[in-house]
């Protein structure tokens, strides 16, 4: 029970941050639709990671594990500020 109500709030939790931060300066200036794909992205991280946590063996899971968080991070900054200039870019 314990377990299953922290991977319930740990996505909240995170996305409280950029929350608090609107609310205290105007330099973060997210949409509902931001906190949206941030909790799809945030939801097939964790689904993937525990998948491969369940599934693979210990020497192969920790190289695809730190590949998809550095490919979240790759999305969620390509979302943000659009470093490789593709077409779901942002500003």
């Amino acid at each position: 029970m314990k377990s299953s109500r922290f991977r319930l709030l740990s996505p909240l939790l995170l996305l409280g941050i950029p929350a608090l931060a609107m609310i205290w300066t105007d330099q973060v200036n997210w949409s509902l639709l931001d906190f949206w794909i941030m909790g799809v992205l945030l939801l097939a991280l964790s689904a993937t990671i525990r998948l491969i946590r369940r599934s693979m063996p210990n020497r192969k899971k920790w190289i695809y594990i730190l590949f998809l968080i550095v490919l979240f991070f790759l999305l969620w900054v390509e979302l943000g500020v659009g470093i490789l200039n593709s077409p779901i870019a942002g500003n």
